[in-house]
């Protein structure tokens, strides 16, 4: 068989190949366009890391235990309050945002949370265009209770073992401290713009070869995440939540 002809009996697969999106990165998106769900605010504040995973091309959002916090980089370490959101299909979402986002995308983020909070279902819609999430009350939908059992359990799939900070031997502990690896700063309420670029992430080489990146957690396809929530780099083949957008790229 020619090249020619394994490329023709293989255009369909290649045409709808989709990367496996890692639970962490997935747990932290928003639900597609059009989904209905609801969400509770400033349900809990955290302590974060975050940091561009150049072997999945995701974000990974890691959580910092406070007292570990105290002996790291405070650069790295970023306040921020988590937000739940539970689908109609009872897929638990977690959004976790600055305290005053200064992001267009983030803004309208915790906005929509915020209607939603006040006991309403909603949906989302990506207005690329205006850089923002656009929202609908869903008024023919019954507003459902957040199922906190399920929460418990999504977030410790998607912030435990090793995404969870909980000592200085972590291995991202170790290259914080060392200096070492490739991260994004986002200071409270200063930079919520998550841009790979010389100005807000610092990139080393790494000289200890005995340091191991955990695998990411594989997952096969959600029916309620599509293409919209991802954005391809051409040049570092990173891919972003639509929070990672800068303003003036999205635009």
């Amino acid at each position: 068989m020619t090249l020619l002809e394994k490329l023709n009996k293989q255009k369909q697969r290649a045409k709808e190949f989709k990367k496996d999106i890692p639970f962490n990165a997935l747990a932290t998106m928003m639900p597609s366009d059009g989904v209905p769900f609801m969400a509770k605010s400033d349900w809990m504040p955290v302590l974060v890391i975050e940091n561009m995973d150049a072997d999945t091309g995701f974000k990974e959002t890691f959580l910092v235990d406070a007292d570990v916090a105290q002996s790291l980089p405070k650069n790295k370490v970023s306040s921020k309050m988590m937000h739940v959101l539970q689908t109609q299909k009872d897929e638990i979402r977690f959004a976790i945002l600055s305290h005053k986002p200064t992001n267009t995308w983030n803004r309208s983020k915790l906005e929509l949370i915020q209607a939603s909070n006040d006991g309403k279902v909603v949906s989302v819609k990506r207005d690329k265009e205006a850089s923002v999430y656009g929202f609908s009350i869903e008024h023919d939908i019954a507003p459902f209770e957040i199922d906190m059992v399920l929460v418990e359990e999504s977030l410790e799939q998607a912030f435990g073992g090793d995404y969870f900070i909980d000592s200085l031997e972590h291995y991202m502990a170790k290259q914080l401290l060392e200096g070492e690896g490739e991260y994004v700063e986002t200071p409270d309420g200063v930079d919520d713009k998550k841009q790979v670029d010389e100005k807000n992430v610092e990139v080393e080489t790494s000289h200890n070869d005995e340091i191991e990146k955990p695998k990411p957690i594989s997952l096969s396809e959600s029916d309620e995440w599509d293409v919209d929530d991802i954005k391809l780099d051409d040049e570092d083949d990173f891919s972003f939540d639509f929070d990672d957008i800068p303003e003036q790229q999205a635009k």
